[in-house]
């Protein structure tokens, strides 16, 4: 339905916000990690990973209880974080 979908792109497009008309602040990587470049401002890769589990995490969620998708049938695998800087927030689904 209209709504399933819209809850599964709210899941799945969850990303910090920033206020209107304010430039991101670049935030320099805790020493020992890198950082990676995203549309202007600095973070931490540990950061955008622990992203991309919790995004995943959400995605399942919402094919188990609004599409009754058996649990047992959808694997997480290792996230992966894309560097370029054309980059969007999604989640790729295999069938």
């Amino acid at each position: 339905t209209l709504m399933d979908s819209r809850a599964l792109k709210k899941a799945a497009l969850e990303r910090p916000r920033k206020p209107p008309n304010q430039p991101a602040a670049a935030s320099p990587a805790p020493p020992g990690q890198t950082a990676v470049e995203i549309s202007g401002w600095g973070v931490p890769e540990q950061q955008l990973l622990d992203l991309a589990k919790r995004r995943a995490l959400a995605v399942k969620e919402v094919l188990v209880k609004h599409y009754r998708v058996a649990p047992e049938r959808l694997f997480i695998c290792l996230p992966e974080v894309d560097r370029k800087h054309t980059a969007q927030p999604r989640v790729e689904l295999t069938l």
